[in-house]
């Protein structure tokens, strides 16, 4: 152990410095709004409000992005690569909120990742690359 932090740099070829400060990592799969409120209600008690706000407008987001998904499915099967063509096609939503416009893009792979999740969680199935809603949000 290095008593002298100076005297390293001189001797030593390669060192780090490292913060022993704890970390947490906290992954939130929720796709309903409520509940996306409901977490971000008991995370903000415990973490700093800048960094439960981001999380809080990309759940949001995805969230939005999951319940239209749901509502451009209808009753019919639909080729993935169809569906991502026509959301890429019509991003950025603009959604008016009380404080503003809250605008919401994505990209073909976080839109993959979005099927996915809903596939995971039971609400549409992913058969020969064609969507099929099973249920809603």
């Amino acid at each position: 152990m290095a008593k002298q932090v100076d005297v390293i740099e001189k001797v030593a070829k390669q060192f780090a410095f490292i913060d022993l400060v704890p970390e947490w990592e906290i992954e939130i799969r929720e796709l309903r709004i409520e509940r996306v409120n409901q977490a971000l209600q008991i995370a903000a008690k415990y973490f700093p409000e800048k960094d439960v706000m981001n999380v809080y407008f990309a759940l949001i987001g995805k969230s939005i992005v999951a319940n239209e998904t749901l509502k451009a499915l209808g009753n019919e099967k639909i080729p993935v690569d169809v569906i991502i063509k026509e959301f890429l096609r019509i991003f950025p939503f603009e959604i008016p909120t009380e404080r503003g416009v809250m605008v919401i893009n994505a990209t073909e792979r976080s839109l993959y990742a979005i099927l996915r999740e809903l596939e995971k969680f039971g609400y549409i199935d992913i058969k020969g690359n064609k969507v099929r809603k099973i249920r809603e949000l």
